[in-house]
């Protein structure tokens, strides 16, 4: 008999168990507890009631008939039915993507910036990672971001626009940037075919913008008003987080739990040394500063993390200091370590 499905004859023979102990008047001599631990007695039984949270309902009510127990039973065989069969298949099938970009940007230096999706276009920081965004293509940097709205939009449709950063306060900024943005997605559409080295070669002599990364995730809340040069789709976090840290350089602008959750990862990575060669950019103090006091007052103050983790990271105000320090990694290894400031 497998241990995934209850025949017949094995039903019938928990129903008469089950009978028996109803007909003694359960809620009068047989306690709950008891009711439970004579279920668990049966392995076949207690396997597939914990595969279906069936424990739970149990322990939930005051009784227990024979026919609910039975009806629950007859569903065990289909308790999986909810899930995607082919979600190893579609996982694994993602990290293949993962290995594919890595591979087709090797030979270029990628930046990846973070932030939130609810980050209004007429703000100042999305503005400002237009800027960067834009004056970091230009330096030849493939700009990768999550391919949503908020920042992500700023960063991939500062580097796809072909503008001077004056260019931000025209009235018919959103205009020219959709057009500019088009002609610059019509250049690399014949690049998805070629080769790496051919893409790279093709880049140099044709265009004045590096490619752009979008690694969007299939939400509904977040579709992708600026698409990346190479657009990805996926479905599952993890395989398209490892595709954004993969960059050299991660710019955290303002953002929620997903920025946040991303933040942590990357420290962590770089604590352990699981990851290497990062220069780690927070924009905008005044959004960070209080995470970063509590972080050193409680975490580091009840010696829960070492003070090496303020190293790993540069919080600026001014996207000038981040191109500055890109330019030159001594300035940034200078500004990680006065981060011990916070501690004051």
């Amino acid at each position: 008999m497998s241990n995934n499905s209850l025949t017949k004859t094995k039903i019938k023979k928990i129903k008469a168990n089950l009978n028996r102990i109803i007909n003694k008047k359960i809620s009068k001599k047989i306690s709950k507890n008891s009711l439970i631990n004579n279920l668990n007695s049966n392995q076949n039984l207690i396997q597939n009631l914990q595969e279906n949270n069936l424990n739970k309902d149990l322990q939930n009510s005051k009784h227990c008939s024979v026919q609910n127990v039975i009806t629950m039973q007859t569903k065990l065989p289909n308790a999986k039915q909810n899930e995607n069969p082919d979600f190893f298949s579609n996982l694994q099938k993602e990290y293949k993507t993962v290995e594919e970009i890595i591979t087709k940007f090797r030979d270029f230096t990628k930046v990846t910036f973070y932030g939130g999706a609810n980050v209004k276009p007429d703000s100042k920081d999305y503005l400002e990672i237009q800027k960067l965004a834009n004056s970091l293509s230009k330096l030849g940097f493939v700009v990768a971001s999550g391919g949503g709205p908020g920042i992500m939009a700023a960063a991939i449709s500062g580097a796809n626009s072909e503008f001077d950063c004056n260019e931000f306060e025209n009235s018919d900024q959103k205009n020219c940037q959709k057009n500019k943005m088009k002609n610059q997605n019509e250049k690399f559409q014949s690049l998805e075919k070629l080769t790496n080295k051919q893409t790279q070669e093709k880049v140099e002599k044709t265009l004045t913008l590096a490619p752009t990364l979008g690694l969007r995730m299939n939400l509904v809340s977040e579709p992708p008003p600026f698409l990346g040069t190479f657009d990805y789709l996926f479905t599952d976090f993890a395989p398209r987080k490892l595709a954004l840290r993969s960059s050299d350089i991660l710019i955290f602008a303002p953002g929620g739990f997903g920025t946040l959750d991303e933040l942590m990862e990357v420290l962590t990575l770089l604590k352990t040394g699981k990851m290497f060669n990062k220069q780690v950019f927070l924009y905008n103090s005044n959004f960070w500063k209080n995470l970063l006091s509590w972080i050193c007052q409680e975490i580091m103050g009840n010696h829960l993390a070492v003070e090496e983790f303020l190293q790993y990271f540069v919080v600026c105000d001014q996207v000038s200091d981040i191109l500055e320090m890109i330019k030159n990694s001594k300035i940034y290894k200078t500004k990680s370590e006065e981060n011990s400031c916070f501690l004051r």
